[in-house]
C-alpha cells in the first residue's frame, strides 16, 4: 500500500531570511548543513486530522527489573502469546518527528520543539506530506519505532502493530536501520552485552491505540517498560 509513492527531497530549513552571522544559527562542517538552533515552530502544528503537535507522548508504566531467571522467562514465554506486541528499549531521547509542509519538526517527550537536527533528519524529506513518528535519538539518528500519521491520515486509533508496521515499511523505503525487531530469547539473556545501547524491552498490547496525554496523566498501562 505504501510502495511507489511518488516522493522527493525538499530542503530542510530555509535560511536565506536569516543573518548567518548571528548567534542563532552555526555551521556543522562535518555535514556541511546548517542548523538554526532556535526553530522557529508554531505554537500548534497541524500534522493529520486528530494529531496535533506539539503533545505528550504515551508513556509507559515501569514494570520489574529483569534481573532473575524466571522474570526473563516470563517475557520469554509472551513472546508468541499473541497479546503483546514486544520492542527493544533502545536507549536514547524519546522524540517525535512530523513532516509538515516540505519541513521536518522534532519534539521531545515533554512537548518541546528540539533546536537540533538529528544527522539522519533530511531523509525523512522523501516521505509524504503529514507524516509523523514516535521514536528516540540515539546516537544523534533519529529512529521511529511507530508511525503515527501518514499522508495526514492519523493512525493513532489504529492497533498498535499497524503503527510498527507502517513505520517499518516507511524506515526500509528511507535505507535506514530498523532497531526495533522483535526480540529473541538470546536477546532478553544478555543484558551484559547489549548494554548500554539496549536497557530492556516494551511490551505494548496489540490492540492498543496511541492515548495523547496530559502531562499530568500517569503512565498507560497498555505500555509496560521491563529493564534490565
Amino acid at each position: 500500500m505504501y510502495h511507489g509513492l511518488n516522493l522527493f527531497i525538499q530542503e530542510l530549513f530555509y535560511v536565506d531570511h536569516v543573518n548567518l552571522a548571528s548567534k542563532n544559527t552555526r555551521f556543522d562542517i562535518n555535514y556541511k548543513n546548517v542548523y538554526i538552533l532556535y526553530v522557529n515552530a508554531p505554537d500548534q502544528l497541524h500534522v493529520a486530522s486528530g494529531l496535533t503537535m506539539p503533545f505528550v507522548p504515551m508513556a509507559a508504566k515501569v514494570g520489574p527489573s529483569l534481573r532473575t531467571k524466571d522474570q526473563i522467562r516470563e517475557i520469554v514465554d509472551e513472546l508468541d502469546s499473541g497479546r503483546w506486541l514486544i520492542q527493544p528499549e533502545l536507549a536514547g531521547e524519546r522524540a517525535c518527528l512530523a513532516v509538515v509542509d516540505k519541513k521536518v519538526y522534532i519534539q521531545n517527550d515533554a512537548g518541546i520543539w528540539l533546536s537540533r537536527a538529528p544527522h539522519n533528519v533530511r531523509d525523512f524529506l522523501k516521505l509524504p506530506n503529514g507524516t509523523c513518528f514516535d521514536g528516540k535519538i540515539a546516537q544523534n539518528n533519529f529512529y521511529p519505532f511507530e508511525c503515527l500519521a501518514v499522508r495526514g491520515r492519523a493512525l493513532v486509533f489504529k492497533p498498535v502493530s499497524e503503527r510498527e508496521t507502517v513505520a517499518l515499511q516507511l524506515v526500509k523505503f528511507l535505507g535506514h536501520d530498523w532497531m526495533f525487531d522483535k526480540p529473541y530469547p538470546k536477546f532478553l539473556r544478555s543484558a551484559a552485552k547489549n548494554l548500554p545501547n539496549f536497557q530492556g524491552v516494551t511490551l505494548k498490547d496489540y490492540m492498543s491505540f496511541y492515548a495523547l496525554i496530559s502531562k499530568q496523566a500517569p503512565p498507560s498501562t497498555a505500555w509496560i517498560k521491563r529493564p534490565w
